[in-house]
This record gives C-alpha cells, structure tokens and sequence, in this order.
C-alpha cells in the first residue's frame, strides 16, 4: 500500500472502506492508507453486521467509497478450525458474496479481495505458483475456509464479465507481526510457533512439521502442524479431553 514514483497521490482523497480493519492485517492497510491522503472507514460488525446484505448495502451508500478492500474475514488456526467449521464456511462465504454485490450496487470503483494461502491444494510442498491454484482441493484442515476465498475470486471474474466490475484478488502467504493473536484457540501459523517453541524449548522444530491421527489417517502439513499441536494439547490441559 505504500506510495511509489508510479503512483504518487493516487489514495489523496480516496474514500476506502477497509473491512476487518481493527484486525491483525486491516489495521497495518489502515495505517499505511491515512498518511497517504486516504479517507479511511472500518466499518465495525456492532453496526453493520456485513453478513446481512442489508447491513452491507446500507454500509456502503452511508460512505459512499471509491475502493473497498474485503479483508474481513472469520477464522483463526487449525483450532478454531477444528471447533466452528459450519460458521467459517457460512459467515465467510455470505460475507465475501454480500461486501462485492454492495460494492458494484453502489458504485465503487476499485474492490480488492484478500485471498488466503490455504485456497491452494492440500498436496502442493514448498513453493506455491499462482497457476496451481486450481489444480486440485485445499487441504482437508482448511477445506471449508479456502473454498470460500477461491468462491470470492470467482465472483470477482463473474461481475467483470457481466458488469465490467473492477477487482482484483490478492492471495497472501502466512502472515506475522505486531498485533498478531497468541490466543491459543486463534492463533496462525508462525505466532503458533513461537507459542510452542516457548513452551517447549527443547522440542526439535523438526518434530512439529507432521502429525498422524487425522481424519481419514492423512497427515498435517508442515505449516499449520505447530497450530494444531498447540491447540490440542491446550484442549486437552482444560478440559481433559483428547482430540483426533
């Protein structure tokens, strides 16, 4: 988001709505929008609950904006995953539908969605390449969440071809930094590792990187395993019961 010699005052005076704006990315796009001119709304879910289409539309003809950028989202790590699958799949599937329709209802210029890394198949290793997206389903772990933002991306290329709507889909790899969440049912992947490795200092990182006892007897991948270790045994410490 910040401003280069290519486009220099393009946010000056701009309206954007930043959904999710209070979270853990939202907050750093806020913080790199206003210093550039940017009239910055974070719609906040106590007064527009954007999985109402409603709420959504209301949303945005109150502010009028000229960019949205979706990156509101419902989830947390495997965990949280693991407790509420039905909700994530609902509220982030209805909400991405309804923020894009309330954009082109209302006229917005620009819609950026962000797009998770997890949208990718559950077998790839190493680097992930945009043109793999498609070539096969999310992991198992993370199904119900990567569908919902491949779903957005779709929606995005349907309103182009019907409407000439004008977004864009921007997929971001595993994401850490100040006001990331060390909560334990809510934690990603790299504060997720420094939680483990801190409460187990002698733990080779090594022996994180796969965990059998999955549905269907599958594996974890590497990068949510630190996730869902610390997740179960947390669960396991409150409430004596021990999870798959």
């Amino acid at each position: 988001m910040s401003s280069s010699s290519g486009n220099a005052g393009f946010w000056t005076g701009k309206r954007v709505i930043v959904t999710g704006g209070t979270g853990f990315l939202g907050s750093h796009i806020v913080d790199s929008l206003k210093p550039q001119g940017a009239i910055v709304l974070v719609p906040r879910s106590r007064e527009y609950n954007l999985v109402r289409m409603d709420d959504a539309v209301r949303c945005f003809q109150s502010f009028k904006p000229d960019v949205v950028i979706h990156s509101a989202a419902y989830y947390g790590g495997i965990g949280f995953n693991q407790l509420y699958p039905g909700k994530i799949f609902y509220e982030n599937l209805v909400m991405g539908a309804n923020v894009m329709e309330a954009a082109r209802l209302t006229g917005v210029e620009k819609f950026v969605g962000i797009g998770t890394a997890c949208s990718y198949p559950g077998y790839l290793e190493g680097e992930l390449r945009e043109q793999d997206l498609w070539n096969g389903s999310p992991h198992e772990s993370v199904l119900n969440y990567g569908l919902t933002k491949k779903m957005m991306a779709i929606q995005g290329w349907a309103y182009r071809r019907q409407y000439g709507f004008n977004s864009i889909h921007l997929i971001l790899t595993n994401l850490y930094g100040p006001r990331d969440t060390f909560q334990i049912e809510r934690a990603h992947v790299v504060s997720a590792l420094i939680k483990d490795r801190k409460a187990n200092p002698g733990i080779p990182l090594r022996r994180g990187l796969c965990r059998g006892n999955l549905p269907r007897g599958g594996t974890l991948r590497g990068h949510y395993a630190a996730e869902y270790r610390l997740w179960r045994r947390h669960t396991h410490q409150r409430t004596g019961r021990v999870h798959p």
